[in-house]
């Protein structure tokens, strides 16, 4: 664990899950839920929730996590935005893009309407 700004960040792995965690006074206002694929030696991100947004909880996280990535010689990040994610993936992409992490929008058209179908995100670490 590391501590930053009163937040604690903590990361626990049963082999086929990892889970990133910030902690304040000992109690949850964060975290990454991956899944781990031993074979292909990817870290799929399943769900980021935080207590409050902008607080830098995330950030910590996300470095944490690419951190464990390259100790543990996995060869890359990915994941994808969900339905639930729409209305501010431009700011999930902007997150994901500070860690280098590109973003790639599928777009569908319906009677004018342009919409964001999903969303994928991938990283391949040096």
């Amino acid at each position: 664990m590391f501590s930053k700004r009163n937040i604690e960040i903590e990361i626990r792995n049963d082999k086929s899950s990892l889970y990133v965690y910030a902690l304040y006074k000992d109690q949850i206002v964060g975290k990454i839920a991956c899944g781990i694929d031993e074979e292909t030696k990817l870290i799929k991100i399943g769900d980021i929730t935080c207590k409050r947004n902008n607080r830098g909880y995330g950030s910590l996280m996300m470095a944490k996590l690419i951190e464990f990535a390259k100790v543990h010689d996995f060869r890359g990040i990915n994941g994808w935005l969900s339905y639930v994610d729409m209305g501010h993936e431009k700011r999930l992409c902007h997150f994901y893009q500070k860690f280098g992490l590109w973003c790639l929008c599928c777009f569908a058209y319906n009677k004018g309407w342009c919409d964001i179908k999903g969303c994928t995100f991938r990283n391949f670490l040096p």
